[in-house]
């Protein structure tokens, strides 16, 4: 029985997991949340910053990346009409992992919560993503729930270290 109820969460988690990154490719939804991460925290550094710049920024950063990203797939395996479509599609949760913290960018715009803890809730949002992204794969490649927080905590904190680089670089 115990079995079974861990199947149900790995699979429960799995499942939100290419939910919310609009597909399997998890990857390229980890790589937009850190993204997501280092743009919304460029613009937090700013006081003048309000969440509709942010979101703006944060979705076409996505798009821009995830244009180049499948152009960048389609150079090397080459550009017919159904590769194309499969690649835009194969490459778009870079661009949906940024919805979440898109919302709450305007939430903050609309005045529903504070435009400046919108940017920080929107941080603090994709920092959940990230880890809950790296917890669900850990399960999903056979670890452990320890070895499973212990991982992702640490995949967490170096894409957040990764993200804080770009900030400091722009």
């Amino acid at each position: 029985m115990k079995k079974a109820t861990n199947y149900d969460i790995n699979s429960i988690m799995l499942f939100l997991s290419q939910k919310i990154a609009g597909g399997s490719n998890i990857a390229n939804s980890v790589y937009g949340t850190i993204v997501s991460i280092a743009v919304i925290g460029a613009f937090y550094d700013d006081p003048t910053s309000g969440g509709l710049e942010t979101a703006l920024s944060v979705i076409s950063t996505l798009c821009i990346l995830w244009i180049a990203h499948a152009y960048s797939h389609l150079v090397v395996s080459g550009i017919n009409k159904d590769n194309i479509f499969k690649t835009l599609k194969h490459d778009w949760p870079l661009v949906q992992s940024g919805f979440l913290p898109i919302i709450i960018l305007l939430l903050g715009e609309f005045g529903i919560i504070g435009e400046r803890k919108s940017l920080l809730f929107a941080s603090l949002a994709s920092a959940f993503l990230l880890g809950f992204f790296c917890l669900s794969m850990a399960r999903k490649n056979g670890k452990n729930w320890t070895q499973s927080i212990l991982l992702s905590l640490f995949m967490s904190g170096l894409g957040i270290l990764v993200a804080l680089i770009e900030m400091a670089m722009e």
